[in-house]
């Protein structure tokens, strides 16, 4: 079996009304590390934010690979330090929200920097199927809220929304021979019981 990855930015980010609150500004910004932002404006009085919804990541796993975990990679920052916090951080599968909230609930840095949740063994409490991942309603969201005495109004800043996806994978499995799959594989007139990828046993 071979173990690998892909990281893919979002093709496309909304602003989602599962979480209510404030309307993300220019949410489609969210699909490359260009200083370009989605932006969200948090106060006392409009304390949270609508969910940054990032799908179409066109993602092209093999049908018959298995999904082993998710890492969800958001470059972030807010314009003043200890007012704006995550407060939802979610999986989006068939389009809609799913699996467990992975917020750290930390409080965003004012330096722009990549955080990351959940990891190479973590399905977020899902059940991921390689179609599921290939879908373009498959993605992450994130929620926001301000968090401070301060009377001011804050910016939540996200300039790109990253996922990779870690799967296992036989390269054999869809070995044919014309229309013929392969099931056994011969030296000579010996049946082959392992067969290596590198240093990596596939078979």
């Amino acid at each position: 079996m071979v173990s690998t990855s892909d990281s893919y930015f979002a093709g496309t980010g909304t602003s989602d009304t599962y979480i209510g609150g404030v309307a993300w500004t220019n949410p489609g910004n969210i699909n490359s590390s260009d200083n370009s932002y989605a932006t969200v404006n948090l106060s006392l009085s409009n304390t949270s934010s609508q969910g940054l919804k990032a799908t179409n990541f066109n993602f092209s796993l093999p049908s018959y690979a298995s999904v082993d975990g998710i890492v969800a990679t958001f470059q972030r920052k807010a314009s003043i330090a200890d007012t704006i916090r995550d407060t939802h951080v979610y999986l989006i599968k068939n389009g809609s929200v799913s699996g467990n909230n992975k917020s750290q609930a930390a409080y965003w840095s004012t330096v722009e920097g990549d955080v990351s949740f959940g990891g190479p063994a973590d399905l977020w409490g899902n059940s991921l199927t390689a179609s599921d991942v290939n879908s373009s309603n498959f993605g992450v969201l994130i929620a926001c809220a301000y968090y401070s005495a301060y009377a001011g109004t804050e910016t939540a800043y996200v300039d790109s929304v990253q996922l990779t996806v870690y799967y296992t994978y036989n390269p054999f499995q869809q070995c044919k021979i014309g229309s013929t799959g392969v099931s056994k594989i011969y030296y000579g007139s010996t049946q082959v019981d392992r067969v290596y990828y590198g240093n990596i046993r596939v078979i």
